[in-house]
Parts: structure tokens; C-alpha cells; sequence
């Protein structure tokens, strides 16, 4: 639907719709992968918007973390480890 209503989808059909725009990156940006889709639509505003919000503060949080973990160094030699 062009301008759905969110009080009909149950939580687990809005998770589905996360997963599906997640897994085809439907929700990225065609030019720059980095940012979302962009457009004044009802559905991407109300919608997609909150996804990609949510989707972004964890890969932010998993970067952290890997950064953290510290990337050290490792040996060319398998015997020096």
C-alpha cells in the first residue's frame, strides 16, 4: 500500500517488512549506499525512515564494539602466534 495503516499490520508482519527491506536493501540509496532512500512519500517517512534508524544504531553499536575488541596484530608467520 502507497499510505498504509500502521495500526492494521501486527508486529510480527512489520518485523517481515523489516527483514525483507533489510536482506534486498530496498531501503538504501541506489546512488550512495551508505545513506537511506530518500523522498517525501508517506510510507518512507513513517515507515522505512524508523527502520533504517533502528538498522543504523546497530551496525554502529557492532563497529564499536569491533573497534574495541582492537584489531591487533597478527603475524605473517603462523608459528610466531
Amino acid at each position: 500500500m502507497n499510505k498504509p495503516v500502521l495500526g492494521l499490520a501486527i508486529e510480527e508482519d512489520m518485523r517481515n517488512y523489516e527483514q525483507i527491506m533489510h536482506n534486498s536493501e530496498a531501503m538504501r540509496n541506489r546512488k550512495n549506499p551508505q545513506r537511506p532512500a530518500a523522498n517525501k512519500g508517506y510510507k518512507l517517512q513513517n515507515i522505512i525512515r524508523p527502520m533504517w534508524n533502528k538498522y543504523e544504531k546497530k551496525t554502529k553499536k557492532k563497529v564499536k564494539r569491533q573497534q574495541k575488541a582492537g584489531s591487533g596484530f597478527l603475524p605473517s608467520d603462523p608459528n610466531a602466534l
